[in-house]
């Protein structure tokens, strides 16, 4: 496979192409995997001459979790950590959610 994590990444210059999906690209566990098949096919079609650079950022649908991350911090800030940490649970249970869908029984 083509995909490899940051650490393992072609020296700048050398990437075949910078991709980003958020939001509603990764939204869900569907979603996700229809990131694993545009990447797989960008990858394929490149072929062998560079690797390509993938940046996930925050899962979409509602409540969006960037919203969540900064009610989080907003709530922290005020000194409410039962609320944030409330946050952070339900942005970590979204995430266990949509990893439990993607892995097959």
């Amino acid at each position: 496979s083509r995909i490899h994590p940051l650490s393992t990444m072609a020296p700048p210059g050398t990437i075949g192409g910078v991709h980003k999906f958020g939001g509603t690209s990764v939204q869900s566990a569907s979603a996700m995997h229809q990131v694993r098949q545009i990447i797989e096919h960008l990858a394929s079609e490149q072929g062998s001459s560079a690797p390509l650079a993938v940046v996930v950022s925050a899962m979409g649908g509602k409540p969006k979790t960037t919203d969540m991350l900064i009610d989080s911090c907003t709530a922290a800030s005020r000194g409410d950590l039962d609320a944030a940490h409330g946050l952070l649970s339900a942005i970590k249970a979204k995430h266990e959610d949509a990893i439990e869908r993607m892995m097959p029984e």
